[in-house]
């Protein structure tokens, strides 16, 4: 794996989309690689910036019945 492989992951990572099989990879490329685990910290505090600057907006009507069915 190469650090643009791991920085990709790490990026979709950060967006809760990597697949199982990348994160295993993910995770024990950046058990020994700083700059990779430094850029994997970076996306998620880019995403949770992005996700703190949004307004928020009620969820559709449907939506909202099916997860209360579901408790």
């Amino acid at each position: 794996m190469t650090h643009e492989d791991t920085e990709s992951i790490a990026a979709l990572d950060a967006l809760g989309v990597a697949a199982a099989g990348d994160l295993a990879d993910l995770a024990e490329h950046i058990a020994s690689c700083i700059p990779c685990r430094r850029a994997r910290e970076d996306y998620r505090r880019a995403v949770t910036l992005l996700a703190i600057g949004l307004e928020p907006i009620a969820p559709p009507t449907a939506l909202r019945a099916r997860a209360a069915s579901c408790l």
